[in-house]
């Protein structure tokens, strides 16, 4: 946390040709998973973040990325069993990745067409749990809260997204009635 809170301090200097790498290496850290040992991981990399944007806009897209894709659950934590204790902890982390993306983007309007196209390319594979669909879906909708401007398209990304669910899952309860008639 500390290097991550370093780091922070000299953002000023980063440019996308030589920092890409390390930019992509902070970002990558399984800052979410870091609740117990480290609590003020989730918000020291959400400073990182807000500082690396406001210094360099160049880092816009990634950041957005990195910031889309933790609406997803960790892996192996399909059915929101975390253990309990943690659900205080996600739901703090929650609410700092929004005001995260709030403030990136109020800095910069024009990321909301990044906004979208990483909820696009984030949402999750129709083979993935409840779970992690409802929880993306709550993720999306707040991001509307902030960012009205993406309201047309980003209910109209999760009204396909949902149908091609519900023709998959009528697809396996037919194969599965088959099955059974076998």
């Amino acid at each position: 946390a500390a290097l991550v809170g370093g780091l922070a301090q000299c953002v000023s200097s980063f440019r996308p040709d030589r920092h890409a790498l390390l930019v992509d290496a902070v970002l990558s850290l399984h800052w979410r998973s870091f609740q117990r040992p480290l609590p003020s991981m989730p918000a020291v990399v959400l400073q990182f973040v807000e500082e690396l944007v406001s210094a360099a806009p160049a880092f816009l897209r990634q950041c957005i990325s990195a910031l889309t894709h933790s609406f997803l659950p960790v892996e192996g934590d399909e059915a929101g069993d975390g253990g309990g204790e943690d659900v205080g902890a996600e739901a703090s982390t929650a609410a700092l990745v929004h005001k995260t993306l709030a403030a990136l983007l109020r800095g910069c309007p024009m990321g909301t067409d990044f906004v979208f196209e990483s909820l696009r390319t984030t949402f999750p594979h129709k083979r993935r749990d409840a779970h992690a669909h409802v929880t993306f879906l709550r993720h999306c909708l707040a991001v509307l809260r902030y960012s009205p401007a993406l309201l047309k398209r980003v209910v109209g990304l999760l009204v396909a997204r949902m149908v091609e669910l519900d023709v998959e899952i009528a697809l396996q309860q037919r194969h599965l009635e088959e099955a059974e008639g076998e």
